[in-house]
């Protein structure tokens, strides 16, 4: 086979740019994927991302697939009848699998709408650094061959997705703890948390009359009791500079006292000496 066309190096800068640009990861991952369909000329691509707390497959983003092959990809357990578990085996084994004559193997589902028969599918693993991240789908129809060496030329795309990947999850995690929080204060009112945080895909919900008063209500409590506790830190801090400044007074006072009380213990020593010396005089 000759040298495979797909400019990896290319590919890889430009998901980069793709990345730097969009306003949060998760909107990267569709202009990602069609730069990739693009630069490999296959006819559908989709990327699932990996979910390790239950270890399965969610479709993140497609370009070109059927019905059927988004129901399919939707959510790929082990094992599972309603999804096609062939990208999950390439992520936990590591492995890239690539398909042939994909239209006559009848455990492939029909992931495009084509006249033409399927000719290839490539399940290629996605990871970040070691973790598991993901799983690249790519279908292709067309006359043009991809395989393995279409498939190396794609290492370093792989590793720019992977990257991306991870960054949608970090979004999500920021996300998932600005909705703990909102809602361990939400609490402390006895109140409903406000329904605003955008969820990982940066879906925003609807947000009610009444939830928005709450809010407006709480927000309001929380700057009063600021402006309370800032007051007390300045009185505090009044106090702190007039103790700073009367110290040393103190001290000097201090010091008099007790050479006065020094002197009034010699004085008492001394008389009583001479009292006890008078009453041995008399014996």
């Amino acid at each position: 086979m000759g040298a495979p066309a797909v400019d990896g190096e290319a590919v890889a800068a430009r998901l980069r740019e793709l990345g730097a640009a969009a306003k949060a990861p998760v909107e990267a991952l569709e202009p990602a994927l069609s730069a990739i369909l693009e630069a490999t000329g296959v006819t559908a691509a989709a990327v699932c991302l990996y979910d390790p707390r239950y270890e399965l497959l969610r479709l993140a983003a497609e370009v070109g697939l059927s019905d059927e092959g988004c129901q399919r990809l939707r959510t790929v357990r082990r094992g599972g009848v309603a999804g096609w578990d062939m990208p999950l085996h390439s992520l936990l084994n590591r492995r890239a699998y690539l398909i042939g004559n994909a239209a006559q193997n009848r455990y492939v589902p029909a992931l495009v709408d084509s006249a033409k028969p399927v000719r290839a599918v490539a399940c290629l693993p996605l990871y970040s650094g070691s973790v598991p991240a993901g799983s690249l789908v790519l279908v292709t129809v067309a006359v043009r061959p991809f395989g393995e060496g279409e498939i190396r030329a794609l290492e370093q795309p792989l590793r720019e997705l992977g990257k991306l990947i991870e960054a949608v999850r970090r979004q999500a995690s920021e996300a998932a703890s600005a909705r703990s929080a909102v809602s361990a204060l939400a609490a402390e009112g006895d109140a409903e948390p406000p329904p605003d945080v955008p969820d990982a895909a940066g879906v925003r919900p609807a947000r009610s009359a009444s939830a928005a008063e709450r809010d407006a209500a709480r927000l309001t409590s929380l700057a009063a009791a600021l402006a309370t506790a800032q007051r007390e830190q300045a009185r505090l801090e009044r106090e702190l500079e007039r103790l700073r400044a009367t110290a040393p007074r103190e001290d000097a006072r201090v010091v008099e006292q007790t050479v006065e009380i020094d002197r009034l213990r010699a004085r008492l020593a001394e008389a009583e000496a001479g009292a006890a010396h008078e009453q041995r005089v008399r014996e």
